[in-house]
């Protein structure tokens, strides 16, 4: 995602661990009360679109389809918390590291203060 002026520019990568021979893909949007359907073909599994502020949170579904079945996914809000670089949604995910860095350095300390306790009470 890249912000140009009040533009915001993003790449959008649908894909699936199946054998992508036989697979087609429809991209959707839904803003308000509006929906179409923006790409319907065989090899469409990236899309590169532009976005004025009025369109930073729409909804984009993937549509990955064969014969037999059908998969979708959808992302909302694509950069409505844009900062520059990186979508809340990124930012969140590196919160996520750091509180579970945080845990795994408290539980290490409570392990070793019980493994000292233990042997103060041995020797």
């Amino acid at each position: 995602m890249k912000k140009d002026g009040e533009w915001c520019n993003v790449t959008l990568h649908c894909s699936t661990s199946t054998n992508t021979s036989a697979l087609s893909y429809i991209w959707n949007y839904k803003h308000g009360n509006s929906s179409s359907t923006i790409l319907h073909n065989k090899t469409g599994d990236t899309i590169k679109m532009s976005l004025q502020p009025e369109s930073w949170d729409m909804e984009i579904m993937c549509i990955v389809h064969n014969p037999v079945d059908r998969k979708n996914v959808s992302v909302q809000k694509i950069c409505r918390d844009y900062d520059g670089n990186k979508t809340a949604a990124a930012i969140r995910g590196r919160n996520h590291y750091v509180l579970s860095l945080v845990v795994l350095v408290v539980l290490g300390a409570v392990w070793y203060l019980v493994k000292i306790k233990k042997k103060q009470r041995k020797g």
